[in-house]
């Protein structure tokens, strides 16, 4: 009888320090730091000093920006040189990031 009594506590005992050590040695991922998105105005100017589209697409991307713009900055951003392509990108981005950028 004390050989089964052994046996059940030599497994539960086991089984504490497994989980115990689990969870002690789990520690998640730091929270991932994102560079600040750029602002119409930058992207204005990227454009403007003639960087590829590609390029500014990868800085706003990078950001995981959420852009709501104003018609006024639709209409800024086109009269300043930027490509439909990355107006089309930031105005579409709310739903590729749900979540606006926090400083």
């Amino acid at each position: 009888m004390k050989t089964i009594q052994h046996r059940i506590f030599a497994v539960l005992s086991l089984t504490v320090l497994v989980v115990a050590l689990g969870c002690e040695t789990y520690r998640p991922a730091p929270p991932r730091h994102l560079p600040p998105p750029p602002s119409p105005t930058e992207v204005k100017a990227m454009s403007a000093a003639g960087l590829a589209d590609e390029v500014i697409l990868s800085q706003i991307r990078n950001s995981h920006a959420a852009y709501r713009l104003t018609t006024e900055e639709i209409i800024d951003l086109k009269n300043g040189g930027v490509s439909q392509k990355i107006i089309d990108f930031m105005i579409n981005s709310p739903s590729l990031y749900p979540v606006p950028y926090q400083r």
